[in-house]
């Protein structure tokens, strides 16, 4: 089922007013619990997480679509802290997409950095295939920089990007730190990869991200989610992107990670659920993973109901 804000929600400030103003501006709601009116409170405040499913027509959304939308949303958030009289703090929500293809440069990499011949392999035609087109398919890849920290990572089919907006201090939910905002992400994905996934994954605590052990197939760390997190006042952007079914072997056609050096890091690898699942695997797994992520974040802020909503 998809649902769509009014038309009057629509054109400059107006997403934001809709953040502002709560649920009741949409159309669908989708309860955790099945008795909705029991859901606990904080300080009298809605104990919900709404989840915005992007992209799951036949076309993919931009990086900078979904950016822009996510600055719409943390508009709101800043705007309320700035008058907090003025009515009910924002409702989290989680963005999650599948992007376009896209390579992002993290504030410690610029575009100049990049030699004439990496620019060209890494804009090549990628091969890419997805749900609505299960062959592959030549798409054009974008270079765009990012407000996260660290250097260049990939984006794009095969993957699931959740970009969480919440403020980290709001009274709607369970307060964190910095740092423990970070966990938080990357503790959310570790139980969603085990629990659905039967994939058992480490932290390293001088790289971000989830991480797959050395084994028989592989003597090398291997990165199964990327992490990238930019605050303004406690206002969280970005997030997490889980390599699903994206090619993580082979040539550079159609392996993207092939054209680069993922976060500038050499002695290790990338993985995905689907290498590390194997027969196992199936695209359920991929079609459920955005929900299964949202409750397990929505528990661990102490709320109890996810609500999808189009946005």
């Amino acid at each position: 089922m998809r649902v769509f804000v009014p038309a009057y929600l629509h054109g400059p400030g107006r997403l934001s007013q809709a953040f502002r103003q709560g649920p009741s501006i949409f159309l669908l709601q989708t309860s955790i619990r099945k008795n909705y009116s029991s859901t606990s409170t904080r300080d009298g405040l809605s104990s919900k997480l709404l989840l915005s499913i992007q992209g799951q027509g036949p076309s993919l959304p931009s990086y900078t679509e979904l950016s822009t939308m996510q600055e719409s949303a943390r508009s709101a958030f800043l705007a309320w802290k700035k008058n907090p009289d003025s009515g009910p703090p924002p409702q989290p929500i989680v963005f999650a997409f599948t992007p376009s293809p896209v390579f992002t440069l993290g504030r410690r990499m610029r575009e100049a950095d990049i030699s004439g011949g990496e620019r060209t392999a890494i804009l090549a035609d990628l091969q890419c295939s997805g749900p609505a087109q299960p062959t592959f398919n030549a798409l054009k890849p974008q270079i765009l920089p990012s407000t996260r920290g660290g250097l260049m990572t990939y984006h794009g089919p095969g993957q699931i990007v959740l970009w969480p907006t919440i403020d980290l201090h709001s009274p709607r939910h369970r307060h964190f730190s910095v740092r423990g905002y970070a966990r938080l992400l990357e503790n959310t994905t570790q139980d969603v990869l085990r629990n659905v996934c039967g994939i058992a994954t480490e932290l390293d605590e001088h790289e971000p991200g989830v991480w797959i052990g050395a084994n028989a197939r592989d003597s090398r760390l291997r990165k199964i989610a990327a992490m990238g997190v930019h605050l303004r006042r406690h206002i969280s952007g970005l997030g997490v992107a889980v390599n699903m079914d994206v090619p993580v072997t082979g040539s550079a056609e159609r392996n993207p990670w092939a054209r680069f050096v993922p976060c500038g890091i050499r002695d290790r690898a990338v993985t995905s659920v689907q290498m590390e699942m194997g027969e196992r695997w199936n695209r359920a797994v991929f079609e459920t993973f955005p929900r299964k992520w949202a409750e397990e974040f929505a528990k661990r802020l102490d709320l109890e109901i996810v609500e999808e909503v189009e946005v």
